[in-house]
This record gives C-alpha cells, sequence and structure tokens, in this order.
C-alpha cells in the first residue's frame, strides 16, 4: 500500500513539473488546501479536464492518513452557466477504510457579479456508512472584483460524514491565488459545533 501511495506522489509530481516545463497556456498546475483538513495538488488541461489527488495532512499516525484520486470536468454551456462534474476514489493508508463517488456541480451567474448560485450534489459510497448523497446551496455576491461574500447551506461531509449546517464566508481572488476562511455551524444550532475553517487555491501562472 505504501508503494503503491508513493507512485502516485510520484507520477503527480512528475504531471506538475512536465506541466510547469511546457510553459503552454493550456495546461495548468494547482495546488491547495480544503477544510484546514486535506492538501491537494494537480493539473488542468484548458480549463475543462484535470486530475487530482488529495491527502489528510499530517494529524495523526501515517497508517490513518487518508489519501484520494479525482479526474473531473468542467464547461461552460452558456455564457451564464458553468457545470463541472468530479468522479473520485480514496483509501486510508491501512486500508480499514475507503470511499467513491461523484459530483456534479453547478454555478448560475443572475448577475456575473452581484448574485451567483451554486449548487452541488455528491453521491458516494463510505465503506462503513453506506451509500449517501450530500448537497449544496449556495449565494454569493462579489462585493469588489477581489473580494466575494457567500453563504450556503448544506450536509456536504467536511471531513467524513454527512452533516447538515449552515455557513458564512469570504473569498479573496488576487491574481492566481483564491482564499475562503469560513465559519460554519450545525443547522440544530449546538454552538459547540461551531468551525473555522480556510481552504485555498493556487495556480500556476503559465
Amino acid at each position: 500500500m505504501k508503494k503503491w501511495i508513493g507512485l502516485i506522489f510520484l507520477a503527480m509530481l512528475s504531471g506538475l513539473s512536465c506541466a510547469a516545463d511546457l510553459q503552454s497556456s493550456n495546461i495548468e498546475a494547482f495546488l491547495g488546501m480544503r477544510n484546514n483538513r486535506y492538501a491537494f495538488l494537480g493539473v488542468d488541461w484548458n480549463k475543462r479536464f484535470g486530475m487530482a489527488i488529495e491527502n489528510s495532512v499530517l494529524v495523526q499516525k501515517v497508517n490513518l492518513q487518508y489519501v484520494r484520486i479525482a479526474p473531473f470536468y468542467h464547461r461552460e454551456l452558456k455564457h451564464r452557466l458553468d457545470v463541472s462534474y468530479t468522479i473520485y476514489a480514496g483509501t486510508r493508508y491501512d486500508r480499514e477504510f475507503y470511499d467513491f463517488g461523484s459530483r456534479l456541480g453547478a454555478t448560475f451567474k443572475i448577475h456575473p457579479r452581484f448574485l451567483l448560485l451554486d449548487g452541488i450534489v455528491q453521491p458516494f459510497y463510505d465503506s462503513d456508512m453506506g451509500r449517501n448523497i450530500g448537497y449544496l446551496f449556495e449565494g454569493k455576491s462579489f462585493l469588489i472584483p477581489e473580494v466575494a461574500l457567500y453563504a450556503n447551506y448544506k450536509n456536504l461531509p467536511e471531513y467524513r460524514a454527512l452533516e447538515h449546517r449552515v455557513s458564512v464566508g469570504l473569498q479573496f481572488s488576487v491574481n492566481n491565488l483564491t482564499v475562503k476562511p469560513e465559519l460554519s455551524t450545525p443547522t440544530d444550532w449546538e454552538m459547540q459545533w461551531t468551525r473555522v475553517s480556510v481552504s485555498f487555491l493556487y495556480r500556476y501562472p503559465t
């Protein structure tokens, strides 16, 4: 298992290195972090097809870390509608847990700056919790071109289990870097389970 994980990382790092060397506007490398807990990197071809690998940040024993591979597709169907589709499969290093699923997302730009609506549906299978469906509904408005305010309702797993939560946050976008600090709380308003998380995405300039 460790050899397999090592080979995946080497392959992805080699791919990123090649993408950087190609100096092509059609190939873009990226890296980032999701919900304070999962680091990822990948390659995007022509802003349409891509492949990413994600790994949990080392906060426990090595054999309890989680790794995921996720090819994806994105397309702007019309001037105001973007869609994306991702399939993924992941496992814990010790193979005591695995999951796989897909994610369909859509963004409808009622106004390209002042009102954007996002939706996500994510059917998936967890080896311990069985079949589930996650979802997210979000509204976003850019206060200025570099800063957006957003709010959402979701049950998408922030870590692993489904949780019904409401969230508010800010999105800062400067050049190739996007940072999203977020405050989320359960819909039953048990405030001791409120979380503050930060996600970011950096695209390698081409």
